[in-house]
């Protein structure tokens, strides 16, 4: 059986352990999302990052506007997002899980996978999953839902229909009774195209799915994979799970310039040239994405086995950001650039700057020794 527990409104409840008179009040955790390494003053920003259920009651959502939420509800409280604190909360919480086993998949900061088929709790989970939640009330002052199934994603899909402060368990052999009715957008990663072409073919429940793998195929290895989620084929948890991916994102006021936002991608590259120089292996995979005000949001990927580079970074970013802006009269509200598929060895072609990669190599050492903000390149500096 697999247990997936998911902390309610973190953010806002991480605030309410700070000060518990925010406790039952109209609550948005807001900021800038850490623009500050972008040159911008230290302020609460314009958007919220999460709304207390108090203020969801007024229409008060993650990512809207700062203005906007304010206007939903006029007595709505602002509290500056405390990154640090959520991340000292969620390791106190991996510790407390670890107590009853070691095979827990950290999902997210505030969501976890736990494998219960080594321990006792496995002979009666439901009492095991109450007496959980309860503990990490008492002793964390965290509310969380809980979910349990054989299959992974069905306990994550569990947990997200018994929220807030529930718990609730759904068999592989329950599904199509329990949720056979449930909006296939519901489900764990069926993101927006995926919804649209599953629609388009006649899926509109979880129950129109069962009768449809073939629908599933002709989306490819991710809509077969989305398919296996949703029968429940998916029972085994990632643990000790290596990094396959890193990335940097910043979300700030609306800006309409674009040179703006390019000097601001540079400024994200060096970060993640620094990580990836620590974390000593080739990234073949790029990926940028951008939000518009109004929440639209586009992502561009690109693949490429080359000798890697803070400048070749700069670069495919930069292409990426001019395909993915295809909305050139909104002003946009984050961005964020990213890598994957690693390899252990570095990759050498006709076309590697030996030049390039030894200036690189320069360049992150004297960060490591003296940190990230002693060299900028001029790119950054506008």
């Amino acid at each position: 059986m697999i247990l997936h527990l998911d902390l309610d409104c973190f953010f806002v409840s991480a605030a309410r352990i700070k000060d518990p008179s925010l406790i039952g009040k109209n609550v948005a955790v807001v900021g800038g999302g850490g623009s500050a390494i972008f040159g911008d003053e230290e302020s609460l920003g314009g958007v919220v990052l999460s709304p207390s259920y108090e203020a969801r009651k007024f229409g008060v959502k993650s990512a809207m506007p700062l203005k906007k939420a304010q206007n939903l509800c006029k007595d709505l409280i602002l509290v500056k997002a405390d990154h640090g604190f959520y991340k000292e909360l969620s390791q106190k919480l991996y510790k407390f899980l670890y107590s009853f086993t070691p095979d827990i998949e950290a999902f997210s900061i505030d969501e976890f996978f736990m494998d219960l088929k080594g321990i006792e709790a496995k002979n009666d989970p439901l009492n095991f999953a109450k007496n959980l939640q309860s503990k990490i009330l008492e002793k964390l002052n965290l509310p969380c839902s809980i979910g349990l199934s054989e299959a992974k994603f069905i306990a994550k899909l569990t947990t997200d229909l018994v929220k807030p402060f529930g718990v609730g368990m759904i068999k592989v052999n329950e599904i199509k009774d329990k949720l056979g009715d449930v909006d296939i957008a519901k489900f764990p990663f069926v993101g927006k195209s995926s919804q649209n072409y599953l629609k388009k073919h006649g899926i509109f429940t979880i129950k129109d799915a069962f009768e449809a793998k073939f629908v599933f195929e002709k989306m490819g290895k991710n809509g077969l994979k989305i398919y296996e989620n949703i029968i429940g084929a998916s029972r085994e948890l990632e643990l000790n799970k290596e990094r396959k991916s890193i990335s940097y994102g910043r979300t700030f006021e609306a800006i309409m310039d674009r040179n703006e936002i390019q000097r601001r991608i540079f400024v994200l590259c060096r970060y993640l040239s620094f990580s990836i120089y620590k974390f000593g292996k080739t990234p073949t995979k790029f990926e940028f994405r951008l939000r518009y005000i109004g929440r639209e949001t586009h992502t561009k990927s690109f693949s490429l086995k080359e000798s890697f580079s803070e400048n070749l970074l700069d670069r495919v970013m930069s292409e990426l950001f001019r395909e993915a802006d295809i909305r050139k009269t909104l002003s946009i509200t984050h961005i964020s650039v990213g890598v994957g598929g690693f390899l252990d060895t570095k990759v050498k072609t006709l076309f590697s700057d030996e030049s390039a990669l030894k200036l690189n190599n320069t360049l992150q050492s004297l960060r490591q020794k003296h940190g990230i903000e002693i060299l900028k390149t001029a790119k950054e500096l506008g």
